[in-house]
């Protein structure tokens, strides 16, 4: 579909026109291969506004057209165990539907209804290879992304890992190591609230060699999450000089993400609050200004999400700021007690 061209540019409008497009242009076609086509386009439409829109979806345009196109095989509810033979001759196809609906659920942080109304479906479609789907190995690589996602964003964290390894793998048999990016940026969240920093470095570090080509909201978030993950790394490994450049790199694009993504008054406040002043470590000290950057971190992602209370923010970048800054009030009272800290 053109579209789809346009969706890969971030051109939210005219991807949303040519997709809506078509599918009106299907409803004028009656033949069988008429329901697979007008729920695929259904279905795109539901991933364009999902991935510009992330949880900020607040008319739910992304649920609902996900959902227009289960409704098309009369698949919105689960078929574990249930399927008809309506069903079986469209599997691969709600397969697939039920992966997007999963990935939409999570972007709408709505964890548990992605599990359980979408990758599961999916899960039992593509591993029991119903209808001998011819994509079924990537669909499932797909769905495991999307569960290590799920279980990361719910605390999970042996599992998630489990899951965005698994996936990793996959995507590596069947299409090579670019298309691991997302498991692989979700992973990096996964080994540093593991504690395997060099595990998850060298995840950072294997993100840089990937060209995107995708530059929509979603993966614009994922790079710029990851910049902040490689920061934090750095100071927890004792490098505060690689730390410091890490987050000058964070802070640099975090402005130019939230004046595309946010509204003009939630970025004004930032700006005036000073959240994206790139700190001069000849005037300050390298342990302060990341103590700074990372309090700063809580409030770029709590407006990017529109809460603290977003997982990511408060299981995360709030305790990983909470942990410097008692560091920093730590040293200031031996500083205070002794005179200097060697």
């Amino acid at each position: 579909m053109i579209g789809s061209s346009y969706r890969k540019k971030n051109n939210l409008a005219q991807a949303e026109k040519y997709y809506i497009e078509s599918i009106e242009v299907l409803g004028t076609i009656d033949t069988d291969l008429k329901k697979e086509l007008a729920a695929e386009g259904h279905a795109l439409l539901g991933v364009l506004y999902s991935e510009a829109f992330l949880n900020r979806d607040i008319n739910s345009k992304a649920e609902k057209s996900i959902l227009q196109a289960l409704d098309i095989f009369n698949a919105r509810n689960s078929i574990r165990n249930t399927h008809t033979t309506t069903h079986k001759e469209f599997l691969c196809h709600i397969g697939k539907h039920k992966w997007r609906l999963g990935s939409i659920y999570n972007r709408l942080d709505k964890f548990n209804e992605a599990l359980d109304e979408g990758f599961y479906d999916a899960k039992y479609i593509m591993e029991d290879n119903l209808n001998n789907c011819s994509d079924a190995l990537l669909q499932k690589a797909r769905v495991f992304e999307g569960m290590g996602q799920s279980f990361l964003r719910k605390g999970k964290l042996d599992v998630a890992l489990d899951y965005q390894t698994k996936s990793i793998n996959i995507f590596k048999q069947i299409l090579g190591e670019s298309a691991t990016f997302a498991s692989t940026s979700f992973r990096i969240e996964t080994f540093i609230r593991l504690n395997k920093l060099k595990d998850a470095y060298q995840d950072f570090l294997t993100t840089l060699e990937f060209s995107q080509n995708r530059k929509n909201n979603y993966y614009q978030l994922l790079q710029l999450s990851n910049l902040y993950h490689a920061a934090f790394i750095q100071y927890k490994q004792k490098d505060f000089k690689k730390s410091h450049e890490h987050f000058v790199e964070f802070i640099k694009r975090s402005k130019i993400f939230c004046k595309i993504f946010l509204d003009k008054e939630t970025y004004e406040n930032l700006i005036a609050t000073g959240m994206f002043v790139e700190l001069n470590c000849d005037d300050i000290d390298r342990i302060k200004s990341i103590s700074i950057y990372l309090e700063n971190s809580v409030h770029i992602f709590s407006a990017i999400y529109g809460q603290i209370t977003h997982p990511f923010v408060i299981d995360y970048v709030l305790v990983n700021s909470e942990e410097l800054q008692k560091v920093v009030k730590d040293l200031k009272i031996m500083v205070t007690k002794f005179g200097s800290v060697q």
